[in-house]
């Protein structure tokens, strides 16, 4: 049976474990000689262009409210996931989507998605159900000149 007494030991044991064993203190005294420069543009196509997602990974969709503000992130194996994931924040048309793969990272505004909408409804539930997040990037920026979206 779990005391009070026995629950205050536990958490006690639990709040005071020592930190993972790191090197951070030896780095930071550490010469700076040892250390090979990094130019800021090395560094930011190194971390930031040079993302790469594991090999079980299609994608990884990231959607921000904009309304409350909050956030989901939602990680794909199969194109198709993602694909119907996309159609679902379209359809709503309240949310910033980022789209991450392994080629490329995208935004979409959520005003992008409620033009899609305002727009779309001219076109054949055939070929809205077709397109994928390529085509609706490709059908807003041609506008009414992108005929070919079932090709």
């Amino acid at each position: 049976m779990v005391t009070l007494s026995n629950f205050n030991q536990l958490f006690f044991l639990i709040m005071n474990r020592p930190d993972f064993p790191n090197s951070f203190d030896a780095i930071q005294e550490a010469d700076s000689s040892f250390f090979e420069p990094c130019p800021y543009e090395d560094l930011m196509d190194w971390k930031v262009g040079g993302w790469e997602l594991p090999g079980n990974v299609d994608c990884i969709i990231r959607a921000e409210d904009v309304q409350t503000k909050k956030i989901k992130e939602h990680v794909y194996r199969t194109q198709k996931g993602a694909e119907n994931c996309i159609k679902r924040y379209a359809r709503d048309a309240r949310h910033n989507v980022t789209i991450a793969d392994s080629d490329a990272i995208s935004y979409f505004r959520a005003e992008l998605f409620e033009t899609l909408n305002k727009v779309k409804h001219d076109l054949p539930q055939e070929v809205i159900d077709e397109m994928d997040a390529e085509d609706y990037s490709n059908f807003l920026a041609q506008g009414d000149e992108y005929k070919d979206l079932d090709g």
